[in-house]
C-alpha cells in the first residue's frame, strides 16, 4: 500500500467522526490532499484551483470553513487511538511548543508584532503574525528497532494576543485588559490544550495512563 493511499484512508477515518455527511467528509479530504502540493500561500482559493474547480461555484468550498459546525481537534483522534494501540503500557509523552505564522494584512484578528524565533543570536528581529500553540505525541519507535522517537501533531490551536488599551482608556478597560491578558497567556492556553488532550485520551480508553508533558 502506498503512503498516499494510506494517508487518504486515515483522513477519511478521521473525517467520518467529524462531519455528519459523507459528501462533506469527501470535500474536506480533497482540501487536505491538495494543500501539500500548493506553492506559496496556502489559501482556499489556491486549493480550489489545485483541485481543478476554478470554473465551478466556490460557495460549497468556502462554507466548509465558515458555516460547517465541526471541531478541528476531532481530526487528531486516529493519532491518539493509534498510539494507545501500539503502546498499551507506560506513560503518554506529550510535547508543546508555540509558533508564529507570518501575516501581511493589518486587519487580521489577533495578528500582532512578535519576536521572530528565526532571528540570529546577535540580533533580535520582529515579525507580524498570529501566535499558535501546538502539541505532539512522542511515539517511542526506538522500542521496536534502531529508530529514534517521532513527534506526531495532535493539536494546533491559536494562542490569541490581547491588544493593549490606548492612552485614553479608563480604569475598567485596563481591568478587563489585565484579566484577558492573564487568560490568554501561553500558560493558560497550554493548560487548556493539555486538558483537551486529556479528555480525548480518556474517551479513547486511556483514562488509566499518565500524561507526561
Amino acid at each position: 500500500m502506498s503512503l498516499l493511499v494510506r494517508y487518504r484512508e486515515l483522513l477519511f477515518e478521521a473525517g467520518e467522526g467529524v462531519f455528519r455527511q459523507k459528501r462533506t467528509v469527501r470535500r474536506a479530504v480533497e482540501h487536505a490532499l491538495a494543500w501539500p502540493i500548493l506553492l506559496g500561500r496556502r489559501t482556499i482559493s489556491r486549493t480550489i484551483w489545485a483541485l481543478g474547480r476554478q470554473a465551478r461555484d466556490w460557495t460549497a468550498d468556502y462554507r466548509l470553513f465558515s458555516r460547517r459546525v465541526w471541531d478541528p481537534d476531532d481530526w487528531f483522534a486516529p493519532v491518539i487511538r493509534d498510539f494507545l494501540t501500539r503502546h498499551p503500557r507506560g506513560p503518554i509523552p506529550l510535547a508543546l511548543d508555540d509558533t508564529g505564522l507570518r501575516k501581511t494584512g493589518r486587519k487580521i484578528a489577533n495578528a500582532h508584532w512578535q519576536y521572530d524565533a528565526m532571528s540570529p543570536p546577535f540580533h533580535a528581529n520582529l515579525c507580524f503574525g498570529q501566535r499558535f500553540l501546538g502539541g505532539s505525541l512522542l511515539f517511542p519507535h526506538y522500542r521496536r528497532g534502531a529508530r529514534s522517537a517521532r513527534a506526531y501533531p495532535v493539536r494546533f490551536t491559536e494562542a490569541p494576543f490581547v491588544k493593549k488599551p490606548g492612552k485614553r482608556a479608563d480604569a475598567e478597560q485596563w481591568r478587563l485588559y489585565r484579566q484577558r491578558k492573564k487568560q490568554c497567556g501561553l500558560s493558560w492556553s497550554g493548560r487548556a490544550l493539555i486538558e483537551g488532550i486529556r479528555r480525548q485520551v480518556d474517551a479513547l480508553g486511556g483514562s488509566a495512563r499518565r500524561l507526561l508533558v
